[in-house]
């Protein structure tokens, strides 16, 4: 009994000095509430270790970009006539210290940002952004929309202050199809045959989750495919986006120069055309399971993920499972040749997440996570939690409610949080605070390590050593007689590991590589 009371003492000791003493753990969560000007950023217990105070309010998710700026985008509709559920018109880039360097509108009358914005970062480790917009140009005009505001996605370059240069664009409205009409523009005998453009018949003539600056049910509007997530593949080069009103989600090629994209051809052969979609097949008269019944959030899985380590560009999307009382999470891996998608698209998920009482009548986001455990966002409840494989929640954290609206009703709600894990760049400003004990004392190398590393001291070591991981599970320990010791570390995966002797004469970080 003393020898298991002993183990748990120790077990909880360095679990402990892993948290807290060194400030490391092994994913820091990224959320910004609807109708909050607060970014916040947090541990793994719930701690709240970074905050930025953004002057404006957002509705939806916000990135960590690799030098520890955020990306986000907030209201600034008031001078458009478009308008509706997490309406947004200006993007931001703010610093680590919280200083605004990048402000930028795309908010008019024939255009209107919201939901998502997207960083992409470039060969010169510049970022341009990728959002979502309302489109109501000329283009919907031309192709007999009159009253719908199709999506466009917008890339953007960001210059100096308030400056931007666009440098591609892609319009709904150039891949739509009708079957109705021979004299209307984009007819095609059977809108079935051509599962690759939009059936102008789905939908509402123009339907929407409110007229301008309105909620669910606020009022007419004509925002017609209503997407409300977007996710870059850089290996694809590729755009994903969700529709809440086609129960879909949607791929798009962007090898494209912005004139193929208005085109059915170019870039990887099928110019601005769908490359792949899935969720609702008798949208196009295909056969399958229409798994989805309104949808957040569609995301590739990150590259070397479980669920992308071998090429498979597996992805995740939250189903809603609108009015129904029960969302789930469906994870796909869709059949491709190269860079094209094989028919038909209607995949059966290969993994999918659902327990009573998970439901978010609407809002969500869903991420996979480097250890192969999901992050799921339960919007409208303001929950954040985390499951592994098995479908066991492993962390569970509830939103503290900031009071007030928002676009969605209680303050407490937000879109979808984002992880990254602790060696992410963007978190040097957390992780460059942790500090050796000694080290001046204490010479540990190579560092970063591959095989083995070196253990020097001025006098002898502590009798006994233990290399733990940032989660706190002893991975080695031994057993030393000298001032030098060669350590084997063949066995161990790549990360950061902190290696202390027990009574803690020391403690110093190493990499393994």
């Amino acid at each position: 009994m003393k020898k298991i009371l002993i183990l748990i003492i120790l077990f909880n000791y360095f679990l402990s000095f892993s948290q807290t003493t060194f400030g490391v753990a092994s994913e820091y969560i990224l959320y910004n509430p609807n109708g909050s000007s607060t970014v916040t950023l947090i541990d793994l217990n719930g701690n709240t270790v970074k905050e930025w105070n953004c002057g404006e309010n957002t509705a939806g998710q916000v990135h960590l970009l690799e030098d520890g700026s955020i990306l986000r985008w907030y209201d600034n509709a008031s001078g458009s006539i478009l308008g509706g559920g997490a309406e947004g018109g200006g993007i931001q880039i703010i610093t680590w210290d919280n200083n605004v360097v990048w402000d930028y509108e795309w908010s008019s009358n024939e255009h209107l940002q919201h939901h998502d914005c997207v960083p992409i970062k470039k060969e010169d480790g510049k970022y341009h952004v990728a959002f979502i917009s309302w489109d109501n140009s000329s283009v919907v005009a031309q192709n007999g929309l009159t009253g719908k505001w199709p999506t466009e996605i917008i890339e953007v370059e960001p210059l100096g202050l308030n400056g931007g240069n666009v440098v591609w664009e892609w319009h709904a409205a150039d891949h739509v199809c009708q079957d109705d009409n021979p004299n209307d523009p984009n007819y095609y005998s059977d809108c079935n045959n051509h599962p690759e453009l939009f059936d102008v018949s789905l939908g509402g003539s123009s339907g929407g989750p409110g007229g301008p600056g309105g909620g669910p049910g606020g009022g007419s509007s004509g925002d017609w495919i209503h997407a409300n997530g977007l996710d870059y593949n850089y290996d694809l080069n590729q755009f994903i986006f969700s529709s809440h009103y086609f129960d879909e989600f949607y791929i798009i090629d962007r090898s494209t120069t912005t004139a193929e994209a208005a085109t059915h051809s170019g870039g990887q052969g099928m110019g601005g055309d769908i490359l792949y979609r899935w969720g609702h097949p008798s949208n196009y008269g295909s056969s399958g399971t229409n798994y989805i019944n309104m949808c957040h959030g569609a995301h590739w899985i990150k590259k070397g993920y479980p669920g992308n380590e071998n090429g498979e560009n597996g992805i995740l999307i939250f189903n809603n499972g609108e009015n129904d009382g029960s969302s789930e999470i469906y994870e796909i891996t869709p059949s491709m040749t190269g860079y094209n998608y094989n028919t038909p698209w209607n995949q059966t998920p290969s993994w999918t997440y659902s327990a009573n009482g998970f439901y978010s009548v609407h809002l969500g986001g869903v991420k996979r996570l480097r250890n192969g455990n999901t992050l799921i966002s339960e919007g409208t409840d303001g929950r954040i939690f985390e499951v592994n494989p098995a479908g066991q929640v492993v962390f569970d954290y509830d939103l503290p409610s900031t009071g007030g609206g928002g676009p969605f009703g209680g303050g407490s709600q937000l879109s979808k949080a984002t992880a990254y894990p602790w060696d992410y760049p963007g978190l040097s400003n957390l992780t460059s605070s942790i500090s050796d004990i000694n080290p001046n004392r204490i010479n540990i190398y190579p560092n970063p390590a591959v095989n083995y590393i070196n253990i020097k001291s001025e006098e002898n070591l502590p009798r006994e050593l233990y290399i733990f991981n940032v989660l706190g599970k002893i991975v080695k320990n031994v057993t030393c007689n000298a001032n030098t010791i060669k350590i084997d570390i063949s066995s161990l995966e790549t990360g950061c590991y902190f290696i202390k002797s027990l009574n803690q004469e020391f403690k110093s970080k190493f990499i393994v590589q």
